[in-house]
């Protein structure tokens, strides 16, 4: 290295929350001037970095555990000792500050004073989407599903297929350009921090922070993450959240009291199938209650009889777990706040409780989602299925919607070979249009995640395994009992068709999860040249 260049080092960044002034309360209290363990205040000696100021400490030298307890079997080992250092620069940058964070340094930082997602906005607009290295992140609906892909090299994540719609991303990696003109090269890593090495020079990261900056408020996300850019996670200890939870608590417990929400729903977690469950079991201390039906009016019921009235604490110290019919636990005991889909929003943002967490979702996200859902074909109208009533299982509705409907062909239980040996269930009803009629009945985001996923792994296997299709063509032969079906080609259109209450509308009414969801596989359907489809199948009480 020439010695007139300054060495690299790796700056980690945090962007402070809009409108703090004094620096040091976006430090945790104890290291706080006349804290605990208050931290030592460097001010910078230069006047071009515009009153920038560190904070630095030490930790007393200590035996390691591990040091300790293998000091008998290793005499010596005791005498080892570990010292962790730490240091916070405040660096200005236009009217906003960053948190420059060494050592142990980001864990002084007050977290409610932090912008979250301030480094994934930056990579939303400045990664190469073919150049990401790793994602780290979680599905934001009943599955929960988490991820980590990591590609040394460098790769489009489409490639993979990741797709990060639904996606609550909390960390990626990648490259940036050398023509984008932020500064920045080489990899770089975004959480809420950015990530970056640089020559030891405040005054040119310094350019770098104003000029990310200007970048997020002046452009917008790349169309591959947009969906990272228009979703924030809310941290429990904001006031924000609190005041969701207060409008979540009135809304179960008191829905006359707050209006109707946007949406509120009673959502089992991912781990548990609803078919296997013989009851679920509402706890508050040593006092618990049967759920006697899975909706928030069962939840309602239940928790009148154990006695919550007013507040919000039952929302983690209420908890359910569903049982199997042996009383075996079919889950595990979980806060009730993991049981429910909450949504509210006004014309900026939506939020969003899901597997138990707070989420704040740009409402302009909201509106392109519903856009894109309405170039979903509804062909309600077109296959004129039977209203399914009350309690009835849906085998049931399959079979009696088929039996009444000269158009259908029971496909339900009927299992289609594939070219390996194994066997799947093409669709629930076959209409004679070609239409793969898949039925589900709306129990909550898992029941649609199901049912989504059905559908484009049987399109795939009929798209893809000729032995799939053959088999499927001759059981449609062998069921077609003088009806009007005919059957010269796979068919080429997915039908969603969703057993809800009369007044919901589909997809309109859905969780913006689910909607996600939906959208993310029809996209899938498309690519597969089939064409995704919904139908809305009223829920009523028999006659």
């Amino acid at each position: 290295m020439p010695s007139n260049q300054a060495p690299k080092l790796r700056f980690n960044c945090y962007l402070l929350r809009p409108g703090i002034t004094n620096v040091e309360i976006a430090l945790r209290p104890k290291y706080r001037p006349g804290g605990a363990t208050q931290l030592k205040r460097i001010p910078a000696i230069t006047a071009t970095l515009g009153g920038a100021v560190a904070y630095v400490g030490e930790s007393v030298e200590k035996t390691p555990k591990w040091a300790e307890n293998l000091d008998r079997t290793f005499p010596g080992v005791g005498a080892l000792v570990t010292r962790s250092n730490r240091m916070v620069i405040f660096l200005p940058a236009g009217e906003r500050w960053f948190a420059v964070c060494f050592g142990y340094g980001a864990g002084v930082l007050e977290w409610d004073r932090i912008e979250a997602n301030f480094g994934l906005r930056v990579a939303a607009r400045k990664f190469d989407h073919e150049a990401v290295t790793e994602l780290r992140s979680r599905r934001i609906d009943a599955s929960a599903r988490t991820q980590l892909v990591q590609i040394p090299s460098g790769t489009e994540l489409r490639d993979l297929g990741v797709q990060l719609d639904g996606e609550f991303v909390r960390r990626m990696a990648g490259r940036i350009a050398a023509s984008d003109g932020s500064g920045l090269s080489g990899p770089i890593a975004a959480s809420d921090s950015i990530a970056f090495r640089s020559q030891t020079d405040l005054a040119h990261v310094q350019q770098v922070l104003r000029q990310l900056l200007t970048d997020i408020e002046t452009t917008a996300a790349q169309d591959e993450f947009e969906f990272i850019d228009s979703l924030e996670p809310l941290r429990e200890s904001e006031q924000e959240t609190k005041d969701l939870n207060d409008s979540l608590a009135k809304s179960i417990l008191d829905p006359q009291e707050t209006g109707t929400p946007y949406l509120l729903e009673f959502a089992p977690p991912d781990d548990v199938q609803i078919d296997e469950v013989e009851e679920i079991i509402a706890t508050r201390g040593d006092k618990s209650e049967t759920l006697e039906e899975y909706t928030v009016h069962g939840l309602r019921k239940a928790l009148q009889t154990l006695g919550v009235r007013r507040g919000t604490n039952f929302l983690t110290n209420v908890r359910l777990m569903a049982k199997g019919p042996e009383g075996e636990p079919k889950s595990m005991m979980l806060p009730l706040k993991q049981w429910v889909i909450f949504e509210s929003g006004h014309e900026d943002f939506r939020f969003v409780l899901t597997i138990g967490r707070w989420f704040r979702l740009k409402e302009a996200y909201t509106q392109k989602l519903n856009l894109d859902l309405a170039g979903i074909h509804d062909v309600t109208a077109l296959l004129n299925l039977p209203p399914s009533y009350l309690g009835e299982p849906e085998g049931s509705y399959n079979e009696r919607a088929a039996a009444g409907t000269p158009n259908l062909l029971l496909m339900d239980k009927v299992n289609i070979q594939t070219t390996d040996g194994n066997r799947f269930e093409a669709c629930d009803l076959l209409h004679c249009d070609g239409y793969l009629v898949h039925v589900k009945r709306y129990t909550g985001s898992q029941t649609l995640s199901h049912l989504f996923s059905q559908g484009a792994v049987s399109a795939e296997l009929l798209n893809e395994d000729a032995v799939a299709r053959e088999d499927f063509s001759n059981q449609v032969l062998q069921r077609n009992d003088g009806r009007e079906i005919s059957w010269e080609s796979s068919p080429r259109s997915v039908t969603y068709a969703i057993i809800s209450p009369t007044g919901r509308t589909i997809p309109a009414d859905l969780p913006t999860f689910s909607k996600v969801n939906l959208r993310d596989f029809a996209r899938r359907l498309r690519r597969m040249s089939f064409e995704p489809s919904i139908a809305a199948i009223p829920l009523v009480a028999e006659v």
